[in-house]
């Protein structure tokens, strides 16, 4: 009798034990998808309502000087949940500057720094707030990206909302790789030895 009992209860669990772990597994995938999303990046350039392009200038600081796309206006936009750019994303903004003959790129980050938005080596990770067609960045400490106090001067970091730099994000030409200083017959011989 207790053998014939355990073998029913077997049954009725084998038939209910496919579905629940289905169900299970579903909700558990769907989760840990979420969670997991892969970040993405992009080559952009960002633009004022004034056609001004936010410019990387000397001192590793950053400018409205820029008229026109160019090396100096094109950054690279690293959406850290991936998927398309919306408000309260997580993003970093990386800049390249090409390189002097013979060296590697030496890429810098957007950062907060004393009150101006710096660039270096460290990444800030800044919160995107959209506000109908563009976009502002609040920084790691709460404070948002702002234009320049003065004609020509560094962008700076405002304590409100209704003082940040609205910016549309525009799509720029990826960066072209740096040109090897190798001559055409060390080209062709590090390709043979490939």
């Amino acid at each position: 009798m207790f053998v014939v009992a355990e073998e029913g209860w077997h049954r009725a669990w084998m038939q209910i034990l496919p579905r629940t772990s289905l169900f299970t597994a579903a909700v558990l995938l769907s989760s840990v998808a979420a969670g997991w999303a892969q970040q993405t990046e992009k080559s952009v350039a960002f633009v004022t309502p004034e056609k001004k392009y936010i410019t990387a200038a000397t001192g590793s600081l950053l400018d409205l000087s820029g008229a026109k796309i160019a090396s100096k206006q094109t950054f690279t936009l690293v959406d850290l949940n991936g998927g398309d750019l919306a408000d309260g994303d997580d993003v970093q903004v990386r800049y390249t500057p090409t390189p002097k003959p013979g060296e590697q790129p030496k890429p810098n980050f957007w950062r907060e720094a004393k009150g101006e938005l710096k660039r270096g080596g460290e990444a800030g990770t800044f919160k995107l707030k959209k506000v109908e067609k563009t976009f502002s960045f609040q920084t790691p400490a709460g404070k948002f990206v702002a234009a320049p106090a003065s004609e020509g001067g560094p962008l700076t970091v405002a304590d409100t909302a209704d003082k940040a730099l609205q910016v549309e994000i525009v799509d720029a030409p990826a960066a072209a790789a740096p040109k090897s200083s190798a001559s055409p017959a060390a080209a062709k011989a590090a390709d043979d030895a490939l």
